[in-house]
């Protein structure tokens, strides 16, 4: 597993509003022991982000919650916004990757399931806010910033 660090500027905030910096992250496909990730995740805080979004997938195994928790306890002090991914809700399973490119017949084939609940509730707990099918209106550096978030369209 590798991190790849994108930066772009996007011009869209209105003029005279500070700049807003945004931390994305997805798939990290967590497990208790993915110790060289672990430590990649906790340095995410050194890049300052004002906002932080997940878009899903934080769990590789039945036991991680635990440790997506610790690997992101510094981002959780930060505004956040999460949606899951459907690793959150079920073990990883092989599958073929060109799955995904035929028609889908309608049939899921899921891994164990997962604690997300214990997940949502240890990140909304310290304040990150939860999009799935919800959401969420934030003040970040004197802009009002309004979110919306579904669930994995895979499931």
């Amino acid at each position: 597993m590798a991190f790849v660090l994108r930066q772009a500027q996007i011009p869209i905030l209105p003029a005279g509003h500070a700049p807003i910096r945004i931390l994305h992250f997805s798939d990290l496909h967590l497990t208790p022991t993915r110790n060289r990730e672990i430590s990649d995740i906790k340095s995410f805080i050194d890049l300052k982000p004002d906002l932080v979004i997940s878009t899903g997938d934080f769990l590789g195994h039945i036991n991680a919650v635990p440790v997506a928790l610790d690997a992101l306890d510094e981002l959780l002090d930060l505004p956040g916004l999460f949606v899951f991914g459907s690793n959150d809700y079920f073990a990883p399973r092989v599958k073929n990757p060109f799955s995904y490119l035929t028609p889908d017949d309608g049939s899921r084939k899921y891994g164990q399931p997962l604690p997300w609940h214990e997940l949502a509730a240890g990140l909304s707990g310290r304040g990150w806010k939860n999009l799935n099918y919800s959401r969420a209106v934030l003040k970040i550096n004197d802009t009002t910033i309004e979110s919306r978030g579904t669930d994995d369209a895979h499931l």
